[in-house]
């Protein structure tokens, strides 16, 4: 056999040798590669078993799959709804104060009624439905000389309505009250409301 034919031999056996070990790398990469994704397979049962969401039985890795999808639409949909309940709780409302400030409020008041007696203990929630008020100013030239200006009166009114709440949440009584009164001179008001400015 000639040199060459030996040289080619000798590089043929190197190439097959590199061949298999090449191989032999490959087939182990592919067997941790199928125990990895097996692996991921069962985690990923364990976590949507942990969700209890409802998935098939099959082990099939398309269903796996599906499950997975079906779960991830399913969570989007609870979160969008988490999102629009903190939008209700903390989203202003008319009178300036959120709903979750008014529980805060309700809780601390609450916690604070149950430290007193609660046979003595009540709240009472007011709220002013429509309130007006005018003013008339009466001019004569003669008697505003003598009286050191126009004479001014008020006259006004206002319709609330009013809830009376036991200690334990109980309502006790509830009503609507109104009150108008006819124009009174601005310098009887003080006495009338027992208010000491002047």
């Amino acid at each position: 056999m000639g040199a060459d034919k030996v040289a080619q031999l000798l590089g043929m056996q190197k190439t097959i040798g590199d061949i298999v070990a090449e191989l032999a790398r490959a087939n182990k990469a592919e067997e941790k590669t199928k125990n990895t994704e097996k692996d991921l397979k069962t985690d990923l049962k364990a976590q949507l078993d942990k969700l209890k969401l409802k998935r098939r039985s099959s082990g099939v890795a398309a269903d796996i799959k599906d499950d997975a999808t079906a779960a991830v639409a399913q969570l989007k949909g609870l979160h969008a709804q988490f999102d629009n309940l903190v939008t209700a709780l903390t989203q202003p409302q008319a009178g300036g104060l959120n709903p979750l400030t008014n529980y805060i409020r309700t809780e601390r008041l609450n916690s604070a009624l149950k430290t007193c007696d609660q046979n003595k203990s009540f709240w009472l929630v007011v709220q002013v439905i429509n309130a007006g008020g005018n003013n008339r100013i009466k001019t004569n030239l003669l008697v505003d000389v003598f009286r050191g200006g126009n004479r001014i009166s008020h006259s006004g009114g206002v319709i609330a309505q009013y809830h009376l709440f036991a200690s334990d949440g109980t309502s006790i009584r509830s009503g609507t009250v109104s009150d108008y009164t006819n124009y009174i001179n601005a310098e009887k008001i003080n006495q009338i409301t027992g208010s000491t400015r002047q």
